[in-house]
C-alpha cells in the first residue's frame, strides 16, 4: 500500500473512531505552502512545519493509582506519521519525534505502516500499559 492510500485509510478510520468516541479530537497535518487563489489575487500559505507528522490524535485514559485521582480522564496526545514498510523518517521527522517524546510527556509518537497498527492503537484500551501510578 503506497503512502498516499495508507494516509487516506488512517483518515477514514479516525473519523469513525471519531464518531463512535474512541479518540477525542485528531487532524491530518500537512507541510510546505501551498498557492490558494481568490479572484486575481494569489496567495501563499504556509502550512505546518517541514517535519510535522501525518496526524495528531487526542484521547483519554482513566489514571489508575492508589490516590483520589483514581478513575479521571487525562488527555493523552498521539502523533502518526504515515510510511511504507520501507519507508524512512527523515531527518525533519526524526528531530521532530525526539522533541514531542522528550518535552511533551505524555506525546506518543507512532511510525504507522498499516492501518492494523491503528486499529491496535485505538480499537482497546490501549493506554493500559502507559498509566502512570502515583
Amino acid at each position: 500500500m503506497g503512502e498516499s492510500h495508507l494516509v487516506r485509510s488512517v483518515r477514514e478510520l479516525l473519523t469513525i473512531y471519531e464518531n463512535q468516541d474512541i479518540v477525542h479530537w485528531w487532524e491530518r497535518l500537512n507541510s510546505g505552502n501551498i498557492l490558494s487563489e481568490r479572484g486575481s489575487a494569489k496567495y501563499m500559505v504556509k502550512l505546518c512545519r517541514t517535519g510535522t507528522p501525518d496526524f495528531i490524535v487526542v484521547s483519554s485514559y482513566p489514571l489508575v493509582s492508589s490516590t483520589d485521582m483514581d478513575g479521571k480522564l487525562f488527555a493523552q496526545v498521539d502523533f502518526l506519521e504515515c510510511k511504507t514498510e520501507k519507508g524512512k523518517l527523515t531527518k525533519e521527522q526524526k528531530e521532530f519525534k525526539a522533541r514531542c517524546t522528550f518535552n511533551y510527556q505524555w506525546a506518543n509518537y507512532y511510525v504507522i505502516r498499516d492501518l492494523e497498527e491503528v486499529i491496535k492503537l485505538y480499537a482497546s484500551n490501549r493506554h493500559s500499559d502507559t498509566i502512570r501510578k502515583q
